[in-house]
This record gives structure tokens, sequence and C-alpha cells, in this order.
């Protein structure tokens, strides 16, 4: 005989009772986590173990400030260098200027930042080939005008003559409490210890994600870098300055300042 072809196989019908028994033992598993759960709320805590509960800030504490923002509160402004900016710099006829530079992991740096009177900075971009510019050259070289740098200023990869230049955080060291022996106290630690004029000082904070950012930061051959940067990076880096010499100021004014 032919044999009949069966077709694709049927699929058995699960049965209606035990979908509903499956249901029921999912239940009965929910239901005892709850009663675990309760029961477990139920039970003094462990008074030795148990670790601190993280304190909530006060409804009335006041915000932290970005440095930068107390920069701008100051009345403070950005520039970038070009051969007018730097005739009015001369124009000012400085004595002592704020030097600080971002991107120093690259020789020469990918940014320097002047701060001068009247809460004004400079940002310049030095070229890879060139270095910086003439101008810069013969401001760090200018015996008659102290070059504040926070930190060793050997450390800003310059690679240029400099004269009268001052480590402010070297000096502030001993006037600032902070937690690293080593290098000395932070930049934000000095402002609000030592330069209590900047628009609220107590409450000030580094900006660590713009200032990260500058470590993975390249030159490009094609392009200028201060036009890359944004506001915000460029307004980081000029506070970073401004603070420096908020700070040598500060220090200079003190009994005993020089």
């Amino acid at each position: 005989r032919r044999r009949r072809d069966p077709g694709p196989p049927r699929r058995r019908p699960r049965r209606r009772g035990a979908m509903s028994s499956a249901f029921a033992g999912w239940g009965r598993r929910v239901l005892n986590r709850l009663r675990l759960a309760l029961d477990q709320k139920s039970l003094p805590a462990p008074a030795i173990d148990a670790a601190p509960a993280r304190a909530r800030p006060a409804l009335d504490a006041p915000p932290a400030w970005k440095l930068e923002r107390a920069f701008e509160a100051a009345g403070g402004s950005y520039s970038e260098a070009s051969a007018t900016n730097w005739k009015h710099f001369w124009a000012s006829k400085p004595t002592v200027v704020g030097v600080d530079a971002e991107g120093t992991q690259h020789s020469p740096p990918l940014l320097v930042q002047v701060a001068f009177a009247g809460n004004r900075v400079l940002l310049e971009a030095p070229s890879a080939r060139e270095g910086v510019s003439a101008d810069l050259q013969r401001l760090l070289a200018d015996a008659s005008i102290a070059k504040c740098f926070f930190g060793p200023p050997d450390n800003e990869g310059l690679e240029v003559p400099m004269a009268n230049v001052v480590d402010v955080q070297a000096a502030a060291k001993g006037k600032v409490a902070h937690t690293n022996p080593k290098h000395g106290p932070s930049l934000v630690a000095a402002v609000r210890t030592l330069a209590p004029g900047v628009p609220d000082a107590a409450n000030l904070v580094k900006n660590k994600k713009i200032q990260q950012s500058f470590g993975f930061m390249f030159r490009s051959r094609k392009k200028d870098f201060l036009h890359e940067l944004s506001h915000a990076r460029k307004l980081y880096a000029a506070a970073d300055a401004w603070a420096t010499l908020e700070v040598a100021r500060s220090l200079h004014a003190r009994p005993g300042g020089n």
C-alpha cells in the first residue's frame, strides 16, 4: 500500500491545569520573597557592623561655584592673542602677571594663558614648529615683570628662557591647609584661604571634567587650536591664570609678603 503523508508534526496542546499550576508556583515564590523582605525590615539593624549613613546636604547649604563662574562674577574676560591684543597688553605696563598652561603633556603646551590687570586674560596657542610667540617670549624673559605660576614654572613645557618667575603654590604651602605634602595645596584651596575677595571663594570647586579633557587633546596641523576650543574650555583656562594672579596678589599684600 501507499503510505499516507502525515504532514508536519502537530503541537500537543498544553493543558490548562499545567499552566495554572506553573503560575501558582511563581506566585508562591513572589509571596515568599515579599514576606522575607518584610521580615528583614522588621528586624533591628546591627549597631556595630552597620556602615555609617551618608549625611545629606542641608537644604540651605550654599551651592558650589566653579572657578570660571567666579572669574565671570569678578568681571573677568579673555581674548585670543593677536598683534593688536599684545599691543594693548604692553600698553597696560604690567609689573606682575599670572601664567598658566593647558595640555602640558605636549611641548610647547597646547595653550598658554596670561592674566594681567583688569581681570583680563590673553590666550595663546603655541605652534608645534615655532613654539611660543615673540611677544610671549619677550614677556617670559622680561626681568622687570613678575611671572606667577601655580607650581614649578619648568613643568609647563615652555622651553624658553624665563626670568623673575614665582611659584605661587610653593609660597602658599605653609599658609594653606592641604593633604598633599609633596605638591602643596590646590589652586582652589589657595583661593579659598588666601583670596577671600574672590566672589564666593569659600564655595569654589575645580571643573574636573574640563581639566581632564585637556589631557586627551592634540594639536592639529591644519586648524588653529584656539578655534577648536569651546567657550567653556577657554573660560576654564582663563580662570586658572586669573586665580593664580589673585592668590599672588593676596600673598604679596599679607604681612611679610614680597
